[in-house]
This record gives C-alpha cells, sequence and structure tokens, in this order.
C-alpha cells in the first residue's frame, strides 16, 4: 500500500473584508487505487514533526487493524519530513520516500555534481540529468539515512532536488518511478474539489467546515 500525502490550500473570507483565515488541509490517498484515506482541515501553516507522526501513527494504526501484515510506504513532500515522522515510520516498520529540503552543506555537496551535468551539456544533448545516492544526518536526525540526489543541467542553469528514502535500488527509478508518482496526487485533490466542493469553506463555524 503506498500513501500519498499532499497539501492543498483553501481560504475562507469572513464578513470583513481585511480579515482572512486560510486553511491548509492534510490530504492523504491510496497510492494505487487513489481512494482517499484521510482529509484533514487544519490551520494555514506548515505542519510540525509532531502533529505529522500524530496523523501518520493515527492513520497507520488504523490501517494495521485491518490488515497487520500490509506493507505500507508513505510518499510525500518536505512538509512531512521531520525526525518525529521518519523515526515513527521507521519504528511502525513502515518505508517512506520523502522530499528532503536542502540546506548549505548539501549545496556545498552537489557543487561538483552540478559542474559535472553542465560540462555534459550540449547543443546535441540540451538536458543532462544525474543520479547519486549518499549517506546524511540532519541536525535533528537521531541516525544517518539515505538520501538521493537528483542533478538536472539545462539553458536555464543546474539545478538539484534531494529526497531521503528507506528504498533500496538505483536513485534514478527511485526518483522518477516512485517519487515523482506523488505528482497524481495534485489530480485527486482537484477531483475531490470537483465532486465534493471541498475547498468551500465558507461558515464561520470550525466545525462545520
Amino acid at each position: 500500500m503506498t500513501r500519498t500525502i499532499p497539501c492543498t490550500a483553501s481560504r475562507r473570507w469572513r464578513a470583513q473584508r481585511a480579515l482572512r483565515l486560510h486553511l491548509l488541509p492534510i490530504h492523504i490517498f491510496d497510492g494505487l487505487s487513489g481512494k482517499p484515506i484521510l482529509s484533514l482541515l487544519r490551520p494555514g501553516k506548515r505542519p510540525s514533526g509532531e502533529e505529522v507522526a500524530k496523523i501518520l501513527r493515527h492513520v497507520i494504526r488504523r490501517i494495521r487493524r485491518h490488515w497487520p501484515r500490509v506493507d505500507i510506504l508513505v510518499r510525500g513532500d518536505s512538509h512531512y519530513c521531520s525526525e518525529p515522522a521518519l523515526a515513527l515510520l521507521e519504528r511502525l516498520g513502515c518505508d517512506y520516500i520523502i522530499g528532503f529540503a536542502i540546506n548549505s552543506k548539501l549545496l556545498e555537496i552537489a557543487a561538483l555534481w552540478r559542474e559535472q551535468c553542465d560540462w555534459r551539456r550540449s547543443k546535441f544533448k540540451p538536458t543532462v540529468r544525474r543520479f547519486h545516492q549518499l549517506s546524511y544526518q540532519a541536525r535533528e536526525w537521531s541516525r544517518s539515512r539515505k538520501l538521493v540526489a537528483r542533478v538536472e543541467a539545462t539553458a536555464l542553469g543546474t539545478d538539484v532536488r534531494f529526497i531521503v528514502t528507506s528504498l533500496e535500488g538505483r536513485g534514478k527509478t527511485l526518483y522518477e518511478k516512485v517519487f515523482c508518482a506523488r505528482g497524481n496526487a495534485e489530480n485527486l485533490i482537484k477531483d475531490m474539489k470537483r465532486f465534493t466542493r471541498s475547498d468551500k469553506t465558507a461558515c464561520s463555524r470550525w466545525q462545520a467546515n
């Protein structure tokens, strides 16, 4: 079972035009069937690691109550990459592949990779993409974990993205086939908004929305 956790923004206007309440719901979908697992209305701010871990713990326990032996893979963007969430998934025996926000240390590590990609680019090969794997321990992490780097050079310049994962395999496959498949969740969110009008939060009461 693959669970994809995207974020989507919603906005509610009160009677006073100057006052706006932004909401940032969390939606969890089954990555294979596309069926919704959780839709949580919450304040419009980035979720903390403790909040993400609390949500994941609740969802995983409910799934395991009915299917105790099911394999679970959690896929999401960098909003959900934190020590509490990763440690929880490892403790519960779940795999994960999650975006990781770049920092100055990783930029330094990737500098040579970016130069190599840019050097290989030519008019006959305008886009060059390479993948690298490394063991890395962030400041807040309790242990080292595997990162996959996607380095790309185009006419617009060079770019690098990182993901953290517990999965084994080639970096190219993990990034392009497994991680990037989370983009389908955006279509699932659009379908949910269209058919359930879930982005209409016009009531002044939180419970009603």
